[in-house]
C-alpha cells in the first residue's frame, strides 16, 4: 500500500468568554483514497487504531498545530490490520464431513 495520508490543522479558539469551548479547532480534508484504504484496513474488525501526528508551527494568524492521519498498514490481499485479532465466524458449516 502506498503511504497514504490526510491533513489537517487545528488552530487555538478565541473562547470569547465561554469556557465551554474547545482549546483547538479545525478540519481534516478525508479523501476517498484515504477513506478506502480505512475501510480496507478496518475489514471486519470493530474499530481499528490510525496514526495521528502532530507539528507546532507559528501562522500569520499565530501558533496552530499541523495535523496527519494515517490508516494502519494493510498488506496486499489482507483485508484487516496485522495486529488485529481475527473475528471468529459464525457462519461455518458443521455439516460438512471432513
Amino acid at each position: 500500500m502506498s503511504d497514504i495520508k490526510t491533513t489537517g490543522a487545528l488552530f487555538i479558539t478565541d473562547k470569547q468568554g465561554n469556557a465551554n469551548r474547545p482549546d483547538y479547532n479545525g478540519d481534516f480534508k478525508l479523501t476517498q483514497e484515504f477513506l478506502a484504504a480505512l475501510t480496507a484496513a478496518l475489514g471486519d474488525a470493530p474499530d481499528c487504531k490510525v496514526k495521528l501526528a502532530g507539528w507546532k508551527k507559528q501562522g500569520q494568524k499565530g501558533p496552530y498545530l499541523s495535523l496527519s492521519i494515517q490508516p494502519p498498514f494493510v498488506a496486499d490481499g489482507q483485508s484487516r490490520p496485522a495486529s488485529a485479532p481475527a473475528k471468529p465466524r459464525n457462519d461455518l458449516d458443521d455439516s460438512i464431513p471432513f
